[in-house]
């Protein structure tokens, strides 16, 4: 599913515009705020390497980064661990949790398989292919 159609249909459900946010501001991230195209979007880096000069968006860094989430859909970066208190108590008041592949597979009508692991994936998934 495109970022902007789950957007949109979230924003339909709410009854206004979504407001969303992304923690982390890595390749996956960057790519999703492009495409967005959204007016009220908060990033949040808790671990910063650089803060981005940016006035497209809200952002807000350090310690207090994962702290007063209110946002109606957050999209974590695939470092975020999403068992973080934080994030458990944003969801409790009804924010939303993504990540970038969850969203491509939102609309998927099929089953999905993934083999994971250090060694012997490209032989699991050929041989799985063949099977299935």
């Amino acid at each position: 599913m495109k970022i902007r159609d789950y957007l949109d249909s979230l924003g339909r459900s709410l009854g206004r515009e979504p407001r969303i946010g992304f923690v982390g501001l890595g390749v996956s991230n960057t790519a999703l705020i492009e495409k967005a195209g959204c007016r009220d979007i908060t990033v949040r880096i808790d671990k910063p390497a650089h803060t981005p000069d940016n006035r497209k968006y809200r952002i807000i860094t350090g310690e207090q980064a994962l702290s007063d989430i209110d946002e109606d859909v957050l999209f974590l970066s695939p470092s975020v661990r999403r068992d973080r208190p934080e994030l458990a108590a944003a969801v409790s008041r009804g924010t939303r949790i993504l990540s970038d592949a969850e969203l491509f597979f939102l609309d998927t009508p099929s089953f999905i398989y993934g083999v994971t692991g250090s060694d012997g994936k490209s032989t699991t998934a050929t041989v799985a292919a063949m099977l299935l």
